[in-house]
């Protein structure tokens, strides 16, 4: 392909990253010789983990724009509905200011295009949360929520996590 070509199908790529909540970047190395020059990787948009990236580079790069494109149109990749328990430590209690944080994070969430997410306080120490999650099968979507609730409680609200308990992973259907 010529370079022309390779810029506009990376931009195109890009923004379908864009849509699904991810980042495409290029790896910054200049060195010819490196692994992952002018190699990419995806990137959850919201909260900076990787989500596709070759890990034998070492960098988190070294994906091609092949790779890539795969990836994000992947026809076995599916959206889910996802509806979890988050337990949160009784020690030390977590504020009202704090839960109010979390479940903000949550409705701010990139699947708010497919669906709103939501998260209802059930108490103190439990909270009902519903998203949606794109990935290949029920059990890596149900490991994905875990991680994003797990993640927002304690990185955006500063919650102690005890455990993020999945009670249903259902398709979403087109």
């Amino acid at each position: 392909m010529s370079p022309d070509t390779d810029k506009t199908r990376e931009t195109r790529l890009r923004r379908q990253a864009e849509r699904q909540g991810m980042r495409l970047e290029k790896s910054p190395r200049r060195d010819l010789r490196a692994l992952d020059y002018g190699t990419y990787r995806l990137v959850d948009a919201r909260e900076g983990w990787v989500v596709l990236a070759d890990q034998q580079t070492g960098q988190g790069y070294g994906m091609s724009l092949d790779d890539i494109e795969a990836r994000l149109t992947r026809e076995t990749s599916r959206l889910y509905k996802v509806t979890a328990i988050l337990h949160v430590h009784p020690y030390p209690r977590g504020t009202d200011e704090q839960r109010q944080r979390f479940t903000d994070a949550i409705h701010a969430l990139h699947s708010r295009v497919v669906m709103q997410p939501t998260a209802q306080w059930e108490g103190p120490d439990q909270a009902h949360v519903t998203l949606a999650c794109q990935a290949e099968d029920t059990s890596s979507a149900a490991e994905r929520a875990r991680v994003i609730i797990d993640r927002n409680a304690a990185n955006v609200a500063h919650i102690y996590v005890k455990d993020v308990e999945v009670i249903e992973t259902t398709t979403l259907e087109d």
